[in-house]
């Protein structure tokens, strides 16, 4: 069968006049899979003011715009707007299901804070990322985190943080989580969290913090502050690995750090501005007893 011939056919089924026949032939071409999902979806959805004609002229314009070689004239009829505009609506449908879920990202050194469908704020850290679905906000609070976030939960149901190294369930309260690969680390500063991560559970509440590097032993300690210090320009780190500094490093300021005869395991503690590359630098390598160099925008820590 033709092109022009199933053009036609696809039409009268659009238009809901065709025959099991007709509908038959129709249905062993694959494409005919794609227009049921156009015919399925486009008739949940309305957009004021469309007209078929109209956007199959501007689709053709567009069409004819980006061949080089000349086209011959058709005659457009009726069956021609409508396959046009499910062609279209084929777009639009997709683009909807993929806005179904939101996404925000941070680039080196930035900070966003980010408000959900509830009013519950998330403060992404630099070189992070969340993402949630608003058409499900009623059924299931639930965010998947990449990075680092301080979230303020308003009370209500069960709130769900989802990371590749864990996932952190509340009720209602602040708290920091900063996941990266083989790292999850989670300081509560209201209220009470639970931490799920490969099977064990650790509960939470105010002023408490939970760390697992790989699968070491977990690691808990108090914190005396009332939220991240990193929201008001300041890194920190409590008895860190020296591998996850650099992380924080590269992601704060954007540079790559390479590192010779240096071990990566050693802890560091301390904080520092994240306005200034050099004091952070020099933080970290008068504390740990090694040196840097600067080019352009790598870093080298060497002995």
């Amino acid at each position: 069968m033709n092109n022009e011939k199933y053009n036609i056919l696809l039409a009268k089924w659009l238009e809901n006049d065709i025959s099991e026949d007709e509908l038959i032939v129709l249905k062993q071409r694959k494409e005919f899979e794609t227009y049921s999902k156009i015919a399925k979806y486009s008739s949940e959805f309305y957009v004021p003011g469309s007209n078929e004609k109209e956007l199959y002229n501007q689709f053709l314009n567009k069409t004819r715009n980006e061949k080089k070689n000349k086209t011959k004239k058709i005659s457009i009829g009726y069956w021609g707007a409508s396959v046009a505009a499910a062609i279209l609506l084929l777009f639009g449908v997709f683009q909807m299901k993929n806005s179904s879920v939101e996404e925000f990202t941070t680039m080196y050194g930035e900070q966003l804070t980010v408000f959900l469908p509830d009013s519950s704020e998330v403060l992404l850290n630099s070189n992070s990322k969340v993402s949630f679905s608003p058409k499900l906000w009623s059924k299931t609070r639930k965010v998947t985190l990449k990075g680092e976030a301080y979230f303020k939960v308003k009370k209500g149901e069960k709130f769900k943080v989802i990371s590749n190294e864990g996932e952190i369930s509340v009720l209602g309260t602040a708290f920091n989580v900063n996941s990266q690969l083989n790292f999850l680390e989670v300081k509560c500063y209201e209220g009470k969290v639970l931490v799920s991560r490969k099977g064990v559970e650790h509960i939470l509440v105010k002023n408490q913090a939970i760390r697992q590097i790989k699968n070491e032993a977990y690691e808990n300690w108090n914190i005396e502050s009332f939220e991240p210090i990193w929201k008001n320009g300041e890194i920190s780190f409590d008895n860190t690995p020296l591998k996850y500094v650099v992380n924080k490093i590269q992601d704060v300021f954007g540079v790559l750090i390479k590192t010779k005869n240096i071990d990566l395991e050693r802890r560091f503690s301390g904080s520092f501005s994240n306005s200034d590359l050099t004091i952070a630098l020099v933080a970290i390598t008068d504390t740990m007893g090694f040196k840097y160099e600067v080019k352009e925008k790598e870093v080298l820590f060497y002995k």
